[in-house]
C-alpha cells in the first residue's frame, strides 16, 4: 500500500514480502535523484530523529530511489499480526514526521 507524505515527488510504501517473511516500509522517490541526494546529505539527522536505521538505495540504474527499513517476521502467524501492524504504523508515523521536514 502507498501513503501520501505531502509531496508529489515521493510517498511511503508498505509491503509484505511473503517469500522472505518480511515487512518493508520505504520512502519511494519516483524520479528525483537530487531529492535522494539531499535526503542522503541529512542521513545522520534523519536516522537520529526517527530512531531508525535505513537502507539508502539510490538505484542509479533506475528512475526510482528507495529509503527502506525491513523487519523479519512470521507473516503467516496471525497471533503476531497486531505487533506487526503496530510496528508498521510506528515506523510510518516516524518517517512521515521526519522526512516531511526535508521535502
Amino acid at each position: 500500500m502507498n501513503f501520501s507524505i505531502g509531496s508529489s515527488a515521493c510517498y511511503i510504501a508498505v509491503s509484505q514480502i511473503i517469500k522472505r517473511n518480511e515487512l518493508d516500509v520505504e520512502l519511494h522517490i519516483s524520479d528525483d535523484k537530487e531529492l535522494f541526494k539531499a535526503l542522503f546529505d541529512n542521513k545522520d539527522s534523519i536516522e537520529v530523529d526517527t530512531g531508525l536505521k535505513f537502507s539508502w538505495r539510490e538505484l542509479p540504474e533506475r528512475k526510482a530511489s528507495r529509503i527502506v527499513i525491513e523487519k523479519a517476521t512470521n507473516l503467516r502467524d496471525n497471533s503476531q499480526w497486531l505487533i506487526q501492524f503496530e510496528w508498521l504504523i510506528d515506523v510510518m508515523v516516524k518517517m512521515k514526521k521526519t522526512f516531511k521536514k526535508y521535502l
